[in-house]
């Protein structure tokens, strides 16, 4: 699809992004589109933005119910127009993002199809009197409202956001992070009222990918450096009826997300605890017995570390312990030389399937624009093959334990 054709201008047009990205494409027989909002993280915003993704996504005014929606996408050949809202540092990001086949092999006007059926769900949203459809608007709701529930029925999920509650200042340790409250004094106008408000007032960035065969890369402001704001440490522990317990460690890093390092503490972070050849999994789970199941996560963007565990209740205070020995030991004696760049090339092979990726190559383009990091795939995996694991055991002595949060379910 060319970008000088009516249908695209008038979709910019309407749009208005402050910044259009074009990625090139010669590989896939799709191309996608993702829209991002990038608004300062707040608990009404993120519950506004992800009921509104959810009543743009079932209804427009051409396509006011869900079915028809879903038959006009089989129609454009599994076309596919989707929402998604995200924390990033103290940020919150509000995507759009739409996926089809090129013109080429299918039909000569389908992105001209594609491009118009997406400014009808963006720019002519199902509206009755002052504000959303009030049918959609309550069974969107309903299903908000069971998402939340089922994310508090995961032992695992608890943990995680009580330990992130007793990690982080303010709202960001929130999760889920809609908040019920929040929804329950929303309505189809105050909704439609935010709706206005984001496509009028609010800046947004365009990344494209497979359109055409030139590039060009958009201007994204940078965000500023960001270190959130850490609580106290502590370790409490709670009773719950579930059948195994749970606990989540917190560590934190003086690394922020645009430093450089980042990258190798990533990959300590796998040596760590990522997989069934991880220290973590060698030794704590195989050697000791001391759980079912056990992984470490690297939060970048709110410079965390976290260590997520499945256990019998009587092993608690020994797993605690032998979870924070196993970093010190790794961070003294490494790895060997072979399962140091085993680990390299499991990080450059999922470095070039996200390149090859429709949406996976756009969110990173954008996320690492965000940090000024315009560098290409190429310099990224020579970066990668250049690191040596002195560069890597640095970066974690940057890791110092912060807190724990533990759920101790089933019998001692």
């Amino acid at each position: 699809m060319n970008r000088n054709n009516s249908f695209w201008k008038r979709f910019i047009e309407k749009l208005q992004p402050a910044s259009q990205t074009f990625l090139q494409d010669e590989l896939r027989k799709d191309w996608g589109l993702n829209i991002y909002f990038v608004h300062p993280f707040s608990s009404e915003e993120v519950t506004y933005a992800s009921m509104l993704g959810r009543v743009l996504e079932s209804s427009c005014e051409r396509y006011p119910t869900l079915l028809s929606i879903t038959r006009r996408e089989e129609e454009l050949y599994g076309s596919h127009f989707y929402t998604n809202v995200e924390s990033f540092g103290e940020h919150l990001v509000i995507g759009f993002y739409l996926r089809a086949l090129r013109d080429e092999y299918v039909s000569d006007t389908l992105s001209r199809e594609v491009v118009e059926y997406i400014s009808e769900i963006l720019f002519s949203p199902h509206v009755e009197g002052e504000g959303f459809s009030a049918e959609i608007f309550e069974v969107e709701k309903e299903r908000l409202l069971d998402a939340m529930a089922s994310f508090k029925k995961d032992p695992m999920n608890l943990a995680y956001a009580g330990a992130l509650k007793g990690c982080v200042e303010g709202e960001l340790s929130l999760l889920p992070m809609e908040q019920a409250e929040v929804l329950e004094k929303m309505t189809p106008k105050s909704l439609y009222e935010y709706y206005l408000k984001l496509f009028a007032n609010a800046p947004c960035h365009l990344v494209v990918k497979g359109m055409g065969n030139d590039a060009s890369e958009g201007s994204i402001p940078l965000l500023a450096p960001f270190l959130p704001d850490f609580l106290p440490g502590a370790d409490p522990v709670e009773k719950g009826d579930f059948a195994q317990s749970v606990m989540v460690q917190m560590y934190t890093t003086s690394l922020r997300a645009g430093d450089p390092d980042t990258l190798p503490l990533y990959l300590f972070t796998m040596l760590w605890g990522e997989g069934a050849f991880s220290r973590l999994f060698e030794t704590v789970r195989e050697e000791m017995g001391l759980c079912y199941g056990i992984s470490a996560d690297y939060s970048r963007s709110l410079s965390l570390v976290s260590v997520s565990v499945a256990f019998l209740q009587k092993e608690h205070t020994k797993l605690s312990d032998a979870i924070r020995d196993s970093l010190e030991i790794l961070r003294k004696e490494g790895v060997s030389q072979d399962a140091f760049e085993g680990i390299k090339a499991e990080v450059r092979s999922s470095m070039i399937s996200r390149k090859e990726g429709i949406g996976s190559e756009m969110s990173t383009v954008f996320y690492r624009s965000l940090l000024g990091e315009s560098i290409s795939i190429e310099e990224r995996l020579k970066r990668l093959d250049n690191i040596t694991q002195e560069e890597v055991l640095k970066a974690a002595q940057t890791l110092v334990y912060h807190s724990s949060f533990s759920i101790l379910g089933g019998d001692l």
